[in-house]
C-alpha cells in the first residue's frame, strides 16, 4: 500500500491506494482518463487526414480516367488517320 497523504495530522486517517491503482491530477483525472483523451485525439487527427486522402485518392482516381479515356480518343483518331493515309484517301 502507498500512502497518498503525506502531511496527516494525525486527525484523519491517510489515504490509502494499493499498487498500481492511478492517482487523479489536479484536474481530477488520472493518467489513464488523460491516456485515453489523447488516443480519442489520436483516432480523431488519423480519422481526419484518412477523409482528406480518400478525397485525394478520388480526385486523382477520376483524372487518370479521364486521362486515359482522352489517351485512347487520341490513339483511335491517329489510328483512322492511319487507315486513310493506307487506304489512299484525301484528308
Amino acid at each position: 500500500m502507498v500512502v497518498v497523504n503525506k502531511h496527516n495530522d494525525g486527525n484523519r486517517p491517510a489515504s490509502r491506494v494499493s499498487e498500481g491503482q492511478d492517482l487523479p491530477s489536479a484536474n481530477g483525472a488520472t493518467p489513464a482518463d488523460q491516456a485515453n483523451e489523447r488516443m480519442a485525439r489520436a483516432e480523431q487527427m488519423v480519422d481526419q487526414l484518412a477523409e482528406k486522402v480518400a478525397h485525394i485518392t478520388s480526385l486523382l482516381g477520376r483524372k487518370i480516367l479521364w486521362l486515359g479515356a482522352r489517351l485512347r480518343e487520341e490513339a483511335e483518331d491517329i489510328w483512322e488517320e492511319a487507315q486513310s493515309i493506307r487506304r489512299g484517301e484525301k484528308p
